[in-house]
């Protein structure tokens, strides 16, 4: 059994526009926050495990744990007739994830984890993902 660790980082552009509507019988609905950057700051570890009796059959698990420090440039919001509605809290993130990748023979890999987040003012986000990867 053998552990490693991978250090990460990452940058993230979200350019994303959204478009304001104005139509006479709603509301004129705005959306704040395009241009932000978010970053991401952290490290994965794993185990690569390998049993006697898979010996021969390609095949391995790697449990992991990753922890990350999510940073966002610009607050989300939206705007409704001049009221604003904030996402609070998620300027700066903590976030933590559990899980387990496997390679069950040469041709097919799959993994899942659970991952939660935690920042200020009650901001949480919790997360479960699973996958199947096939090579033909």
């Amino acid at each position: 059994m053998n552990g490693m660790f991978s250090p990460q980082a990452q940058v993230t552009w979200m350019g994303v526009k959204a478009i304001s509507t104005a139509k006479a019988t709603e509301p004129l609905v705005h959306s704040n926050g395009d241009g932000n950057v978010q970053t991401r700051l952290g490290v994965k570890t794993w185990l690569k495990s390998h049993h006697k009796m898979d010996d021969g059959k390609s095949r391995e698990f790697q449990p992991f744990v990753e922890v990350n420090w999510l940073h966002n440039s610009k607050d989300f919001s939206t705007s409704m007739d001049g009221v604003s509605v904030t996402q609070d809290g998620a300027r700066n993130i903590a976030e933590i994830k559990t899980g387990v990748e496997g390679q069950l023979n040469a041709n097919l890999n799959v993994w899942g984890n659970v991952g939660v987040q935690v920042a200020d003012r009650g901001y949480n986000d919790t997360s479960a993902m699973v996958g199947i990867k096939w090579q033909f």
